[in-house]
């Protein structure tokens, strides 16, 4: 099997949410208007100036021995799944990945115009954000917005370090729903100094969760039974567990947890050839853009995805401006 998955790094700002299950019926506002355009005054998004500082320095304070130069390529895992179903032939509109190399290896982040419209698609559609609030309950008094995960793949030849947005945890051995608190699957992390800098500001605390206490938490209409847009999201992050909430114009009626490991392992058996093509893909991505570099033409570009009535396409081109994947070197 060309893939093989190990854990190296994680980091949070806070900590995870835990997972709690709501009473029923539950009766939610679409997200649009909980939480988007529509509600009073929605909070914009800040855009750190180097999109994988925070990255870099969680995983320094949780190992000292953490390299970022021993992976060929840093990605969100937002971007693989846009190259995943391009490979797939589901790429529903056109997008852009913008990617710099540093040292051989190459950082990709996804582009938009405005960053807040990463939260208004991804965050505003159906019922899913509310439903995922009204189903966790926080661990910590620290504000977050998001906890990220660090994991690291071996995909082909290549090393990958992705990072990913985890919804909950759920940590009782016995999977009971009441009495959740620590356990053998969590551990305390060693309290460490404040990192502090002039653009972020780091604080080591809270606990650290093994990948098998992560549960994804999704919601659907009644009349909705299909999950093939998810497995491919679960086999990216490596996470099993599922929180599933059905509802009827966000009147919710059941909530089941399932774990997906065999739904998933079907998913990747069946796609074994285009699983192939997207690790073909991402190594030749890599391949173009080191070689570049080191022809020193550039060390910036993007990655853009045409699509026509006919066919689609991904185009790289070198850039300049846009955000730096980290600080500028000495």
């Amino acid at each position: 099997m060309f893939w093989r998955i190990e854990q190296v790094a994680k980091y949070f700002l806070g900590a995870i949410p835990s997972l709690s299950m709501p009473n029923l019926p539950l009766i939610l506002l679409p997200d649009l208007v909980a939480f988007g355009r529509q509600s009073p005054s929605p909070p914009r998004p800040q855009l750190h100036p180097f999109r994988f500082e925070p990255l870099v320095l969680s995983c320094r304070a949780s190992d000292s021995s953490f390299n970022i130069a021993s992976a060929n390529i840093v990605t969100g895992a937002n971007n693989l799944r846009l190259l995943l179903d391009f490979v797939f032939g589901q790429a529903d509109k056109s997008f852009r990945i913008d990617m710099e190399v540093r040292r051989g290896t190459t950082f990709m982040a996804r582009w938009e115009s405005d960053v807040s419209n990463l939260t208004e698609t991804s965050r505003c559609r159906g019922y899913g954000r509310g439903f995922e609030v009204a189903s966790t309950s926080s661990q910590m008094d620290l504000p977050q917005t998001s906890h990220h995960r660090i994991l690291s793949y071996n995909l082909a030849e290549l090393k990958i370090i992705v990072q990913y947005q985890a919804d909950a945890c759920d940590c009782s051995c016995d999977k009971a729903w009441a009495g959740r608190g620590t356990s053998a699957s969590t551990r305390p992390v060693t309290e460490l100094p404040i990192t502090s800098s002039e653009r972020l500001h780091l604080v080591a605390g809270g606990v650290s969760h093994d990948l098998s206490c992560l549960v994804e938490i999704k919601s659907r209409e009644q009349r909705n039974h299909h999950v093939h847009d998810i497995l491919p999201q679960m086999w990216l992050s490596q996470q099993s567990t599922m929180l599933m909430g059905r509802h009827s114009r966000g009147c919710f009626t059941s909530v089941d947890i399932c774990n997906m490991a065999g739904e998933i392992r079907e998913w990747e058996a069946q796609n074994a050839t285009k699983l192939g093509q997207f690790a073909a893909l991402l190594t030749k991505i890599h391949m173009l853009v080191s070689a570049a570099a080191e022809d020193n033409r550039s060390r910036c570009f993007s990655l853009l995805h045409y699509r026509d009535d006919d066919s689609e396409s991904l185009r790289l081109f070198e850039r300049e401006g846009g955000q730096a994947m980290l600080a500028p070197e000495e």
